[in-house]
């Protein structure tokens, strides 16, 4: 799928044992409470159920623009800009149709919009030429980031369709 993203760029060191994506480690703490909702079984929990579910989503998106801003942060103090790009991106990596003055293990911090929010997500890949441009293969990543990549696919696909049918007719 053809898209314009925000992208940047970290050339990791050539020995496979690289530090693991930043802020990628932990669990929300809006999980674990999550997880404690949905043990509340009887029907006098029912209203407090879906009350705390309320707030547990809210809490979800606060935590989420706290990781977004401490990311941005962390690439800005590393000197790392997100620029805008265009790129095929799939649930196996990407290619871009441009020279790159880097080949081996990158990390790409990829900015997408899915499931009604931004996500930057930290992912590392193969960096290698390939057809006058240059392939990124993504190494083993956690389940949730190619998630959220299919996901963005889907619904970047949906709206240029809908583009497409809301588009006057020329005859």
């Amino acid at each position: 799928m053809s898209a314009v993203l925000p992208v940047a760029f970290e050339v990791l060191p050539s020995d496979s044992s690289s530090v693991p994506p930043f802020l990628t480690l932990g669990r929300r703490l809006s999980q674990n409470a999550r997880e404690a909702v949905e043990k509340l079984s009887s029907r006098a929990d029912a209203e407090f159920k879906e009350v705390i579910t309320l707030t547990l989503d809210s809490i979800e998106a606060v935590e989420r623009q706290v990781d977004m801003l401490q990311r941005r942060l962390l690439l800005n103090a590393k000197g790392l800009e997100l620029v805008d790009t265009e790129m095929e991106l799939g649930a196996d990596g990407v290619w871009i149709a441009q020279e790159a003055p880097h080949e081996g293990r990158v990390r790409l911090h990829l900015l997408l919009l899915a499931r009604n929010a931004h996500h930057l997500l930290a992912m590392d890949a193969a960096a290698s030429p390939k057809n006058g441009g240059i392939e990124y293969r993504w190494e083993p990543t956690d389940p949730q980031n190619r998630d959220l990549i299919v996901a963005f696919a889907f619904e970047h696909q949906r709206r240029e369709r809908r583009r497409e049918l809301d588009a006057p007719v020329v005859e």
